[in-house]
C-alpha cells in the first residue's frame, strides 16, 4: 500500500499511515519507502547524543551525563546506533541523576554494553515514532488485537470481565455467583467490618414519644434500656409504666388502667 507525499516530500500523517496500514498491514519501512521518504530524513534532529557503559536490555547507563534533574529524559525516545541493537528504538521511562540510569520500554533484543545511542523528541509533525518490534507499527497494532482477541489472559481478560459485567450488572436476579462470588479474602474482610458495626456502641434514647418507625439501633435501644435501667410502676398518681435512662431520668412512659376485667397499657407517651 502506498501513501503519496505532497510536492515538498513531507513525511506522511499519522493519518495516512493508518490508512495504509488499515488497508494491507504494511509497516512503516514499507511505508517509508513507498513514499519516497527514509528514516534519517524523516527523524527529528536528536536532542543529545552520547555512547554508553553499561546497561541491560531495560537500561542504559552513561556516566557523561550530566543532568540533575529525575525523570529528566522521560517520555523522550532513545536510538541505539550501533552494535547489534543499532537502529532499536525505545520510549524512556525514566531517568535516575543519581546513577545516570535511563530506563525503557519495551526490552531491546540484547544488553546494551558500550553502545552509541541518541535521544529523539517523542512525536515529529504529525508521526509518533515507535520503533517497535524492529519499527513495524504494525506489528504493534496486530499484537494488541490479538491480545484483546484473546479473552482468557492480557487485555483479552480484561475486555472479557468488563463485557460479563456490562451485561449482568444491574439484571434482576444477579446475584455474587453470577459475577464469580467473592474471594476469601473479600469475605474475611466484609466480616471484619460487620464485627466492628456490631461492636460499635450505641447512645441512650432521649426524652421523647418513640417512634412507630424506629431504626435498628433505636428500637434494640429502647428495648435494652426498659430491661436494664428503672423502671417504675407508678400507682399514687396516675398509673403508669415509667423507662429511665441510665442517670434515673424518666424518658417515656405508659399509662395502665385495670378496671377489675381488663388490664391495659396505653401507647408510650
Amino acid at each position: 500500500n502506498t501513501v503519496v507525499p505532497d510536492a515538498a516530500g513531507t513525511a506522511p500523517t499519522s493519518a495516512e499511515i493508518k490508512t495504509a496500514i488499515e488497508a494491507g498491514g504494511s509497516s512503516l519501512a514499507q511505508i517509508l519507502v513507498d513514499t519516497g521518504t527514509t528514516l534519517p530524513a524523516s527523524l527529528p534532529a536528536a536532542l543529545t547524543k552520547g555512547t554508553a557503559d553499561s546497561g541491560t536490555t531495560t537500561t542504559m547507563v552513561d556516566a557523561a551525563r550530566t543532568e540533575a534533574d529525575t525523570d529528566y529524559w522521560k517520555d523522550s525516545l532513545i536510538r541505539f546506533t550501533s552494535g547489534t541493537i543499532s537502529g532499536q528504538t525505545r520510549l524512556i521511562t525514566g531517568f535516575t541523576p543519581a546513577s545516570n540510569t535511563i530506563t525503557f520500554f519495551p526490552a531491546v533484543t540484547q544488553a546494551v554494553a558500550t553502545n552509541t545511542y541518541e535521544i529523539l523528541p517523542a512525536a515529529f509533525g504529525d508521526v509518533l515514532v515507535d520503533w517497535i518490534d524492529g519499527g513495524r507499527l504494525d506489528l504493534l497494532l496486530d499484537a494488541l488485537q490479538a491480545d484483546l482477541d484473546n479473552g482468557t489472559d492480557g487485555l483479552g481478560a480484561l475486555k472479557a470481565l468488563i463485557d460479563t459485567l456490562t451485561t449482568t450488572v444491574g439484571t434482576a436476579g444477579v446475584g455474587l455467583t453470577d459475577l464469580g462470588g467473592m474471594s476469601t479474602g473479600m469475605k474475611a474482610e466484609i466480616n471484619v467490618e460487620v464485627d466492628g458495626a456490631l461492636d460499635t456502641a450505641i447512645s441512650e434514647l432521649g426524652v421523647a414519644v418513640p417512634t412507630a418507625t424506629p431504626t435498628m439501633r433505636t428500637g434494640l435501644m429502647l428495648l435494652y434500656m426498659a430491661l436494664r435501667n428503672k423502671l417504675d410502676v407508678q400507682t399514687s398518681a396516675t398509673d403508669a409504666l415509667e423507662i429511665h435512662n441510665n442517670a434515673g431520668t424518666q424518658i417515656t412512659k405508659k399509662l395502665i388502667t385495670d378496671d377489675g376485667s381488663d388490664y391495659s397499657e396505653a401507647k408510650m407517651s
